[in-house]
């Protein structure tokens, strides 16, 4: 590159390199033909402004826009119009996740403009500050993550600064998760004995036959909430998972929450379930206390769980109904044990403890749970094992903290001491 002329300095300077007239740094101007603008960049120092320039240079090389004012909010707008394959729900899930929590903030940065540390940061701010879990993080990360995709194909941006920005979160999450399960601060899943005091709890009431069917049978909320009658198959002793039921916002068309009946989440969750004995007794208390479903939904009719407005369970429901029951069973000064929170998915952890404790094989509670992919079992098997092995070490410190406790109250030859 040839020197042109010299700063005050004396440094040279090459072509389209000019001193700032403040003499505090650098300017690079160069005509940009995809805009048919003058464009600029500017630094501290040469060494700076020239490493910046081969950025630029190898930019214009590649056919990289990086001169584009195009924001994530507008390769948004064009990935969710040519995005297939999502079912409704998961859609309308995807769309409010970004507009309330991307779209007023990164969402109006400028891809040339967006950085790595940009999205770590936003990332992290949601976890500190609007106290977002990780999990829901890594649902926001599926949006922004493929968006970002699109707009490297399109050489809009020469690479997906998203790649890995939830990787240290996720580590930290881990983390603390294990750190609360070696604690027993967390379970993954209802112990023993808590199982049984639900069982005692739920007893007699509505809520019976609803929990009873999640604790025996693990199927996820929105296949409880799509079985009908017609599902059940007396003859053949098996229980057809066939569909699943959805309740969320219908947003884009703004027809606010309705229910829809979707296929199952995955091929493999298209499935039958033995039912035995257990089960048909579960079916045919539904039949007598619980509360019957009068919706018609999708043309689907005569589901079996309903609620008391008549019509079909859905996960708030059932959530609600929990947390009043663990409420007030942990308010019983009587109560022998409390119960830990949870959502309805602890039933299906629960469901996965309880074969796991019972010998049931990887493939065999891989086909009863509906899972695709053989890692989710493994992940659920593990949580089990290390479930069994946290109920098996509290059982044994409570056993030998009674021991010594009979044993401070006896004499020295061996009698009780007196009260």
């Amino acid at each position: 590159m040839a020197v042109s002329r010299k700063d005050s300095r004396g440094y040279a300077l090459y072509k389209n390199e000019f001193e700032r007239k403040n003499k505090k740094g650098y300017e690079y101007r160069w005509w940009d033909p995809y805009t048919g603008k003058h464009r600029s960049i500017s630094a501290p120092t040469l060494k700076e402004l020239r490493k910046r320039e081969q950025e630029v240079l190898r930019d214009r090389i590649d056919g990289i826009k990086s001169d584009s004012d195009i924001t994530l909010n507008d390769y948004y707008r064009i990935w969710k119009n040519l995005k297939t394959g999502l079912k409704d729900d998961t859609r309308e899930n995807y769309m409010y996740m970004y507009e309330r929590f991307v779209k007023d903030s990164l969402g109006k940065k400028p891809l040339c403009k967006l950085k790595y540390s940009d999205v770590v940061s936003f990332y992290t701010q949601l976890v500190q500050k609007r106290q977002l879990s990780v999990s829901t993080l890594d649902t926001l990360h599926t949006v922004i993550h493929p968006v970002l995709d699109m707009a490297v194909n399109d050489d809009v941006i020469r690479r997906n600064v998203s790649d890995g920005a939830l990787k240290d979160l996720k580590a930290e999450d881990k983390k603390k998760a294990r750190e609360e399960e070696a604690n027993g601060l967390k379970p993954k899943s209802y112990t023993l004995d808590e199982q049984a005091r639900i069982l005692s709890v739920i007893s007699g009431t509505r809520w019976e036959p609803v929990f009873k069917f999640l604790l025996y049978t693990g199927v996820r909320i929105g296949e409880l909430g799509g079985l009908s009658w017609a599902d059940i198959d007396y003859a053949n002793s098996c229980i057809h998972i066939r569909k699943t039921l959805v309740y969320y916002d219908h947003r884009s068309k703004k027809q606010g929450c309705r229910y829809n009946i979707n296929t199952t989440k995955t091929a493999t969750s298209f499935r039958d379930l033995p039912l035995n004995d257990e089960l048909r007794e579960i079916l045919r208390l539904q039949k007598e206390v619980g509360l019957p479903c009068e919706m018609t939904v999708d043309g689907f009719s005569h589901f079996i769980f309903g609620n008391k407005e008549g019509r079909c369970v859905n996960q708030s429901n059932i959530n609600s109904a929990l947390r009043r029951i663990t409420k007030e069973a942990n308010a019983d000064p009587k109560a022998p044990l409390l119960l830990s929170s949870g959502t309805c998915h602890k039933f299906r952890k629960t469901y996965a403890t309880n074969m796991v404790r019972a010998g049931v094989d990887m493939p065999s509670l891989m086909a009863l749970l509906g899972h695709t992919d053989s890692s989710i079992t493994m992940k659920y098997y593990t949580e089990a094992q290390l479930d069994m092995k946290l109920e098996a070490d509290r059982k044994m410190h409570e056993k030998l903290a009674a021991e010594r406790a009979d044993g401070a109250d006896r004499n020295a030859d061996g009698t009780h001491a007196a009260p």
